[in-house]
């Protein structure tokens, strides 16, 4: 029998979350075989079940419940946060750009490169002047690969080396794809 998630939010905390325990029936059906020995603790076995916002504290400093310290810019914005926020912007940038460009690309007639087509830092010139039918198609196989990383590779790597290092990896290799030329 399947025991419910643990859940985050204090008011919802002792009741079940139907959506983990299906999440969790779900993984189960398809995980075979034996588990592995070695496995590195996830994000989700500790941060998860951590409380949202601490718990406040009986002693220390003692602040008045009706006239809270307001929060200031420099508390929410740490170099931690600075550093998050810039990396997900130019997560999203490139997700953003790469899914609108590549459409028209593909789409875009091909050329023939000469001098007055093609410019550095470019070296290429035109598209690949491909249908909207295999567009689409492209696109159907991008999706289901992505889905199968996503559900079944991405998992097993961030169980072994972490989240934190894998994004690492990944940035470090979008680096070098940018600065090495070909």
């Amino acid at each position: 029998m399947l025991t419910p998630a643990k859940e985050t939010l204090e008011d919802k905390r002792h009741k079940p979350d139907w959506g983990l325990t299906l999440g969790e029936k779900l993984k189960r059906s398809f995980h075979r075989g034996p588990k592995p020995k070695h496995r590195r603790q996830s994000f989700v076995d500790a941060e998860a079940s951590a409380p949202l916002l601490a718990r406040p504290s009986t002693h220390g400093s003692h602040r008045n419940a009706t006239n809270p310290t307001p929060t200031t810019y420099t508390d929410v914005f740490t170099s931690q946060t600075i550093i998050n926020l810039i990396s997900y912007t130019f997560l999203a940038l490139h997700s953003v750009a790469y899914d609108q460009v590549l459409p028209v690309f593909l789409n875009y007639p091909p050329q023939i490169p000469d001098e007055t087509n093609t410019r550095l830092p470019f070296k290429f010139s035109g598209g690949f002047g491909l249908s909207s039918d295999k567009i689409g198609t492209i696109y159907t196989c991008y999706g289901i690969a992505c889905g199968i990383v996503q559900f079944f590779l991405f998992p097993v790597l961030c169980a072994r080396f972490g989240v934190l290092n894998c994004f690492q990896a990944a940035s470090t290799s979008n680096l070098l794809q940018v600065l090495i030329p070909n």
